[in-house]
């Protein structure tokens, strides 16, 4: 059986063979895991990065050049791959954010809100044109155009990704 990464990995290429893939995934899924896991700080996500970087390199096995160092590679496409996890992770949280914020704007409005619209109201116009503007902008836009279906704010990278 070859021992070194590269013929490993040309063995897999040529012929499929799972017994060398098997011997790469038990070589370098720690440092794969420890990768992921360092990026992402949960488990379970890393757990799921650790199988989709060995997807890739099964994927890309026969196009890996002679002078690859595996581990090096395998330590790139991780912070690649914790990064996409990531953006994903940070689009469901926002999508999800968004579906609570639909489904109490489509609520009635409460006996609580009743009794608070017409001080807010008050207070409003205790304000200055400029900082009345600020907050009608900020908030009483942002919070019609969302109950329209519009969206204003941009789609934000999620932290720890570039």
């Amino acid at each position: 059986m070859p021992n070194d990464d590269l013929t490993l990995l040309r063995e897999y290429s040529r012929s499929h063979s799972e017994s060398a893939f098997a011997s790469l995934v038990e070589r370098h899924v720690n440092l794969v895991h420890s990768v992921a896991l360092r990026q992402v700080h949960d488990p379970h996500l890393a757990e799921d990065v650790t199988q989709a970087v060995f997807i890739i390199l099964a994927r890309k096995a026969g196009t890996l050049g002679g002078n690859t160092i595996l581990s090096g590679w395998l330590c790139r496409v991780t912070r690649y791959v914790s990064c996409r996890a990531l953006r994903g992770e940070w689009r469901r949280q926002q999508r999800e954010q968004e579906a609570y914020m639909q489904s109490t704007l489509n609520e009635p409005p409460s006996e609580t809100w009743m009794q608070i619209a017409p001080l807010l109201d008050a207070a409003m116009e205790k304000l200055d044109r400029k900082d009345h503007d600020a907050l009608v902008l900020r908030f009483l836009k942002t919070r019609i155009s969302r109950k329209l279906g519009w969206h204003w704010e941009r789609v934000k990278t999620p932290p720890g990704c570039v």
